[in-house]
C-alpha cells in the first residue's frame, strides 16, 4: 500500500471508532511484531510459514458463530 503500512491502516481505522476483525499476516519474526499489535484490536497476527491450523483459529476468533 503505497504512503500507508497495513499496521498505520489499521490503527487509522480503529482511531475513527471503525472495528472490523483484523488478522495479520507478516514474514517478520514474531519479536519483531510491533507493542501492542493485539491491544489495539488485531484478532491474530501470524508469522509466516503458519499452519492451516493457526489460521483456522485466527479466522474463528474473526468470525465467530461462522
Amino acid at each position: 500500500m503505497p504512503g500507508m503500512s497495513g499496521l498505520e491502516l489499521h490503527r487509522e481505522l480503529v482511531k475513527k471508532g471503525h472495528t472490523i476483525p483484523v488478522i495479520f499476516i507478516t514474514a517478520l519474526a514474531e519479536q519483531s511484531r510491533p507493542p501492542g499489535l493485539l491491544r489495539d484490536g488485531a484478532v491474530a497476527c501470524l508469522s509466516k510459514p503458519f499452519s492451516e491450523r493457526d489460521l483456522r483459529v485466527a479466522l474463528a476468533a474473526a468470525l465467530p458463530g461462522t
